[in-house]
């Protein structure tokens, strides 16, 4: 009689979990693991924000100056 070792996969979206990543992450780590992984896509949202936020900055400024004319 042949005996074969079984072993328990635990398969989340297709792929093997190994030891340490098995355990339950917290939604805060799970969007920091993200962050960390597209480090190119972080950089260019939060400069197009920050540009959109400077952006309404001067025109709301010019919106003023147009005002005490």
């Amino acid at each position: 009689m042949e005996y074969a070792k079984d072993i328990i996969l635990d398969l989340k979206q297709g792929q093997a979990l190994h030891g340490n990543d098995y355990k339950k992450r917290s939604k805060t780590e799970k969007i920091l693991r993200k962050i960390l992984e597209h480090k190119m896509m972080t950089t260019i949202i939060s400069l197009t924000i920050g540009f959109i936020v400077c952006d309404i900055m001067l025109i709301s400024s010019f919106v003023n100056i147009l005002k005490m004319i």
